[in-house]
């Protein structure tokens, strides 16, 4: 998934829709520079990948062309500014025509969605680093594992996927969870012989003495959202994808907070 900026559009239009007034009679000392300008945004729009427009780009690059034939190369002015473009000032004017008759039809047909703010989380916020929801301490504590499934659960949300953003962020939550269990018990959490149900980690945890406040978000997240998520048949809301988000960023913050704790007094008593 990649971002497209629909500003750039108005910046095409802007640099080429001015080219309609160009006629024979036309002075270099006047068009030059905004077919300079013209060219280059076109040039972009032909290389764009980004841009689903084949038919309009297949058509710039006529009036592209178009513009070529008449000017110089960009590193050299016309030997005379004040002499007129002539007829090449023509087959500008009914390439541009074409070109943005052609533009205005496939614009009409390109699919473009705007998606509605979640909570105090912006799209582009979700879509490209919803892990920031973090600070960078506990970001340093998560795993590339977790931070991946923060992500993408962060664009399940922002497209409105809700019930594939919250097994993401159980995914995160359970990763974290194992993390945190090697820095309580000194050893890493053995699936196989304990178990990987969260029941068994909470279970795990607590006989190792770990934090009151991690077990007491856990036990939360797992009996509201863990469970329930794990069925099916179960579908997650938007609204109940926002409470998970907040379940799994008290468990995250307190495992991450009580890690780095235990961590540093573990340096204090070496």
């Amino acid at each position: 998934m990649q971002r497209l900026n629909t500003g750039y559009f108005y910046r095409l239009g802007w640099q080429v829709h001015p080219l309609e007034e160009i006629d024979a009679e036309s002075k270099w000392n006047d068009w030059y520079f905004k077919l300079v300008w013209a060219r280059r945004i076109l040039a972009e729009f032909t290389n764009d990948s980004l841009v689903p427009a084949r038919l309009s780009k297949q058509v710039a690059a006529y009036l592209l062309a178009a513009i070529d034939e008449a000017l110089p190369s960009e590193e050299h002015l016309p030997k005379d500014m004040n002499a007129e473009i002539g007829h090449p000032a023509f087959g500008i004017y009914q390439r541009l025509r074409e070109f943005e008759n052609v533009l205005s039809a496939e614009l009409f047909q390109i699919e473009t969605y705007v998606t509605a703010q979640k909570g105090i989380f912006d799209t582009k916020s979700l879509v490209e680093n919803a892990e920031n929801m973090f600070s960078d301490k506990v970001r340093k504590w998560l795993s590339d594992l977790a931070v991946f499934d923060i992500r993408q659960a962060g664009r399940c949300l922002a497209f409105e996927l809700p019930t594939a953003a919250g097994f993401h962020l159980a995914r995160a939550v359970e990763d974290s969870i194992r993390r945190y269990y090697e820095v309580v018990a000194g050893e890493p959490y053995n699936m196989e012989e304990q178990g990987r149900s969260w029941g068994k980690y909470t279970s795990a945890l607590k006989t190792k003495g770990a934090d009151k406040n991690v077990i007491n978000a856990l036990d939360q997240m797992r009996e509201l959202h863990r469970n329930p998520i794990s069925h099916p048949d179960m579908k997650l809301s938007t609204d109940e994808a926002m409470m998970l988000v907040g379940l799994a960023q008290s468990a995250i913050v307190a495992m991450a907070v009580d890690s780095q704790q235990r961590e540093a007094n573990s340096k204090i008593k070496a």
